[in-house]
């Protein structure tokens, strides 16, 4: 049983606030995570040493962890947050994306056998955090939504070479399709803004176009509703393999 009497589970959240320009971000990241319906049973905070500003943030939030390490890429950090997690589950969230409240109980949810990643699509916010379009996550899902079972991370690790668009090249290398079920509902939000490290990947560039059209004037109404009608269009329990592994 994965949800327990206390409306905790057996998760371990790793919120990566690595750098000092997702301060701006990292209370309401930080609040999305601690804030879910079904808490998950230990957060830890993962930043950069010099980033001080965490410890004043943290005392509004009882029982959060700051794990104080050395810079280095997400990827690298998810890893260490997988071998140090005490939950047989692990989920990740970028600093500057967002979960919302029922995220981890909808995922929970929907635990069986031969199933060790859960994902779930998301919202295109711009900087401010306004959503402006949904995602059709038909493919990939973003790290920010992975429920993952710590065996799993521990197995098949994140390379130390991958240090743009990692999740891509996860889920290419370990096949991720093959194990992974999908909760088709908007339970996480993707923050889009300049200079991100995902810059210039096909996908971002994807997202930015959405992000630019939604903002036109009398072109954004349109973009948003095309963006919601394809979701639902969509809306799979599961991620299918790209065409060339079919």
């Amino acid at each position: 049983m994965t949800t327990r009497s206390d409306n905790t589970s057996h998760v371990t959240a790793a919120i990566l606030l690595m750098t000092d320009g997702e301060r701006p971000y990292a209370r309401e990241a930080i609040a999305s995570v601690y804030g879910q319906t079904v808490r998950p049973q230990q957060i830890r905070v993962y930043v950069e040493h010099a980033n001080a500003w965490i410890d004043e943030m943290l005392r509004e939030f009882p029982g959060i962890e700051a794990r104080r390490i050395d810079l280095m890429p997400p990827g690298q950090v998810r890893n260490l947050a997988a071998r140090e997690a005490d939950s047989p589950w692990v989920a990740y969230l970028d600093g500057d994306d967002l979960w919302e409240p029922r995220k981890q109980a909808s995922q929970l949810e929907v635990i069986e056998d031969g199933v060790a990643l859960i994902g779930c699509d998301y919202y295109l916010m711009d900087a401010t955090g306004r959503h402006r379009a949904t995602a059709v996550c038909r493919h990939i899902p973003s790290a920010s939504t992975w429920l993952a079972r710590r065996e799993l991370m521990l197995e098949c690790p994140f390379r130390k070479g991958w240090t743009f668009h990692d999740d891509s090249l996860w889920w290419e290398t370990y096949r991720g399709w093959s194990f992974t079920s999908r909760v088709p509902e908007l339970l996480s939000a993707y923050r889009m803004k300049s200079q991100s490290r995902s810059d210039g990947t096909p996908g971002k560039r994807r997202k930015l176009q959405v992000l630019r059209m939604v903002q036109m004037p009398g072109v954004g109404p349109f973009v948003k509703l095309a963006t919601g009608l394809m979701h639902k269009a969509h809306r799979d329990d599961r991620y299918p393999a790209p065409p060339a592994f079919r």
